[in-house]
């Protein structure tokens, strides 16, 4: 691939640095909602009564912790997704769009994005189970699908990605 370096308008680059901050900015702010919601029993269980329905059984202080340990399973592979945002943009504006560096970072974030995805399915789950007391609710929110075809897009995209640089790496070879 090339390493030939591009730089970026002062408005592309401005852009990057404005979405690593945002994204910065979203994860703490998921942290703290987070703290926040798992330590309010009330609002724990009318979220998930609601979700599953019908009204929940009051909850222990264990299950209330269990609820907030696997939800911070889900904020760790948030924080991973966010590093690789971090990086990827890093990339971009340090003039690196098109290389073997971009593309990789690319295909990283897209691969963390996928995987915290389903992390966060699955610890909605765990948690639905754990704050029922054991009772079998499939808990999905609408903006679950909205999320997984965000993270679909962010995978083909760096499949594209990846596929037009070889294509334009073989092409400079030949020429």
């Amino acid at each position: 691939m090339s390493t030939d370096k591009c730089s970026l308008s002062l408005p592309l680059m401005v852009g990057c640095q404005l979405v690593r901050l945002a994204v910065a900015v979203w994860f703490i702010w998921d942290l703290v909602s987070s703290a926040i919601f798992w330590s309010n029993k009330e609002e724990i269980l009318r979220t998930f009564g609601t979700g599953a329905g019908h009204a929940l059984k009051p909850i222990s202080g264990f299950q209330q912790a269990a609820g907030y340990s696997v939800s911070l399973v889900a904020n760790f592979t948030a924080a991973i997704l966010v590093v690789k945002v971090w990086r990827l943009l890093g990339d971009y504006i340090a003039g690196h769009i098109f290389d073997q560096q971009a593309i990789s970072a690319f295909r990283a974030m897209a691969g963390v994005a996928m995987v915290a995805y389903v992390v966060s399915i699955a610890t909605d789950q765990v948690a639905v189970t754990i704050v029922s007391n054991g009772g079998l609710t499939f808990w999905f929110e609408l903006g679950d699908l909205l999320d997984g075809t965000m993270v679909l897009i962010l995978v083909i995209l760096a499949e594209v990605f990846s596929a037009g640089a070889a294509i334009a790496d073989e092409h400079s070879r030949i020429v």
